[in-house]
């Protein structure tokens, strides 16, 4: 269904090798550097899942961009994608209202201001299941919901979606 959406480009590295996140990482706060180390490592691995979930749950695409950023920093240790998307749920949450809308006429833009017109619980746990690496139980834990409820979510945002046409 949402696989539509526009992905955004893989993290480039430098000629020695580096992430050239380190220096949007390492401008953001303070570090140590075996912390910024290993969090331009986890968004080298993550970050396009968890800016794909982030712009699902954001239509403000430097939004979007910060709370990966900031979710990747304060999460110090825990570089599991579950984990990572959980946190840039939690970020997205306690900005809900920061959100406008986004307008652009791409497919993938139509796509995606659909996606944003589903309520939020429904956007949610699309965007944890799609792109956080949740199944619908783990997500369940993360939006503070049963599991049934999560699935029925799911069901309702995959419905209210149009159904997704061959690429060939």
């Amino acid at each position: 269904m949402v696989e539509g959406l526009a992905r955004p480009p893989r993290a480039a590295r430098t000629a020695g090798g580096r992430s050239r996140y380190v220096r949007l990482l390492g401008g953001a706060r303070p570090v140590a550097v075996s912390h910024l180390s290993a969090a331009a490592a986890a968004y080298d691995e993550s970050g396009t899942r968890l800016r794909l979930l982030a712009a699902v749950l954001t239509t403000e695409q430097g939004l979007g961009e910060q709370l990966v950023v900031d979710t990747i920093l304060e999460h110090e240790g825990l570089y599991a994608l579950e984990d990572l998307a959980a946190g840039v749920y939690h970020a997205w949450d306690r900005r809900r209202g920061a959100s406008r809308p986004a307008d652009a006429s791409s497919p993938s833009a139509a796509l995606l201001r659909q996606v944003h017109d589903l309520p939020d619980d429904q956007r949610a746990a699309l965007g944890l299941c799609k792109y956080g690496g949740h199944d619908y139980r783990s997500a369940a834990a993360v939006l503070g919901l049963e599991a049934d409820a999560v699935a029925v979510l799911l069901g309702l945002a995959l419905r209210s979606l149009p159904p997704r046409r061959p690429s060939w």
